[in-house]
């Protein structure tokens, strides 16, 4: 890769895309977003603070997905919960707690 070259890799762009939108994201504010896993674009994920990884649908619905986390990561620090990981792409989201 080139500085200042349009890059023509769609994954990579993609990846870029969801940076933005996580960086703009109120419900990090606070948080490290530390790696972005674009290996299945139906099936984005992402990791916070280093230990926990956020998985979500497709870049379409990452926006909804964000609000949602919102609720979940409240409801976590609430019950101070140790998280391993937090799957937002179903109904209820399901958290995987940390053994």
């Amino acid at each position: 890769m080139k500085p200042g070259r349009e890059q023509a890799n769609d994954r990579l762009r993609l990846a870029l895309r969801m940076v933005e939108q996580l960086t703009q994201s109120p419900v990090l504010i606070g948080r490290r977003v530390t790696a972005v896993n674009v290996s299945n674009p139906k099936q984005l994920a992402f990791m916070l603070d280093q230990d926990v990884e956020i998985r979500c649908g497709d870049e379409g619905s990452l926006s909804h997905h964000l609000q949602r986390l919102r609720t979940v990561l409240r409801r976590v620090s609430r019950h101070q919960l140790a998280v391993r990981s937090i799957d937002l792409r179903f109904k209820d989201p399901v958290v995987s707690p940390r053994l």
